[in-house]
């Protein structure tokens, strides 16, 4: 919860009462700024969007895996498959995406590190929080001034790509591959 007014939190609670699902739990976003005392680029949407960096603060500690999904996915088929996803030793599951070489430069990756769409991610928490993934996070927004390329999903590839497994686009089509023919996408974004 960013903000959200409670009308706004009583038609979700509706649509969840319209289709027989369960009520959201709603949780406080955390302010990233108030965490790190320094101001933060906001070059993809609200400053909530850092929240989910706090995942091991926010969610009950007898957790050891998290779904994690951006407001605009669609869910049309079971999570069960992607939710048993082996995700071979990795901290997370996530897309491969079409970013070019200076994006991974930009936030200090080779040009052939692995860089993901972080709107949909299979978070092994436990190993987030053994490999103190939001302490380096925050780290790293730190030592950039709070200017991270893409902002928080740019903080995510730059700590988390060498600890990741990318899984297939059926679990996250993103837009691009829609909005753009493969010659296009490799004009526009040069993914190595």
């Amino acid at each position: 919860d960013g903000g959200i007014s409670e009308q706004n939190k009583k038609r979700l609670d509706e649509i969840c009462f319209t289709y027989g699902r369960g009520l959201p739990i709603w949780i406080q976003a955390v302010n990233i700024q108030e965490i790190i005392n320094t101001s933060v680029a906001l070059d993809r949407g609200p400053l909530s969007q850092y929240s989910r960096l706090f995942l091991a603060r926010l969610l009950p500690k007898h957790l050891e895996r998290v779904l994690y999904f951006d407001c605009d996915i669609v869910v049309n088929n079971s999570l069960q498959e992607l939710w048993n996803l082996n995700i071979e030793g990795k901290t997370i599951a996530a897309l491969y995406d079409a970013f070019s070489k200076y994006y991974r430069k930009n936030i200090g990756l080779k040009s052939d590190d692995i860089m993901f769409n972080s709107g949909v991610m299979l978070i092994d928490l436990k190993k987030w929080k053994e490999n103190h993934v939001e302490e380096r996070l925050l780290k790293f927004i730190l030592s950039k001034k709070g200017k991270v390329q893409q902002g928080d999903q740019g903080a995510l590839n730059a700590i988390l790509s060498h600890e990741t497994f990318c899984f297939e686009p059926r679990f996250n089509a993103v837009t691009i591959f829609f909005d753009f023919k493969y010659k296009h996408m490799m004009i526009y974004r040069k993914p190595p």
